[in-house]
């Protein structure tokens, strides 16, 4: 009963030393209770709730090609079944067929088309080609070798479509940015790429060893931020 006993004397006494005060409080609690708007009690009560989220840098295949090991995809050319009818990459003479030859960009042999979306900006983008190639050794007046242009061409927005990087099947890799501000265009076919120009340069009237020939064209995209 002690604690009832301090807590009433004080009561009393905040009422005994500061009447005012204390009507001035009742009147307070007389607003808050029936809210006929008093300065202590508003007529409306904002409550806001922050909602976030974050989106990483990524980049998905959305149509095209068909699914490696992880982040890879791709397709697979023959050119025997490219262009002229009948087949095989060599003339009637054994040199690099004429069509495949004298393809350019405009015209190329071979053109697969891609839709990737990426997430960043300024995505970072990489081409290597290597050349056609059998393991066949090749005497003086053949060649076990077909060079070619490699090209990856990316419809984007935000800049000047599309961006392209080119490479003459060196093996070496070639590098380029989108550029700032500049996004992968949402849009079927963002992706080309093309081979052309196929050739046994520097001697173009070599003719070509039997064997499996293959080559490959890599392009990667990575997310820029």
């Amino acid at each position: 009963m002690r604690p009832r006993a301090v807590v009433a004397l004080l009561f009393v006494s905040a009422w005994a030393l500061a009447p005012t005060a204390a009507l001035a409080q009742a009147a307070n609690t007389a607003y808050a209770s029936d809210n006929p708007g008093g300065p202590a009690s508003p007529n409306s009560i904002d409550v806001k709730v922050d909602v976030t989220a974050q989106v990483g840098t990524v980049c998905s295949v959305i149509s095209g090609g068909t699914a490696g090991g992880a982040g890879t995809f791709g397709d697979s050319v023959n050119l025997d079944n490219v262009g002229a009818a009948g087949g095989k990459i060599v003339n009637a003479n054994g040199t690099v067929r004429t069509d495949l030859n004298t393809s350019t960009s405009a015209a190329a042999s071979v053109a697969q088309t891609y839709q990737i979306n990426c997430t960043g900006t300024n995505d970072a983008i990489t081409l290597k080609a290597t050349p056609l190639a059998t393991a066949i050794a090749a005497p003086t007046g053949y060649a076990n070798t077909v060079n070619y242009t490699a090209e990856a061409d990316f419809a984007v927005t935000g800049g000047t479509s599309p961006v392209k990087l080119t490479d003459s099947s060196d093996s070496t890799t070639h590098n380029g940015l989108l550029g700032s501000g500049v996004k992968l265009a949402n849009a079927a076919g963002d992706i080309l790429i093309k081979a052309y120009a196929f050739n046994t340069s520097p001697n173009p009237g070599n003719v070509l060893v039997a064997g499996a020939y293959q080559g490959v064209i890599t392009v990667t995209i990575t997310a820029g931020t």
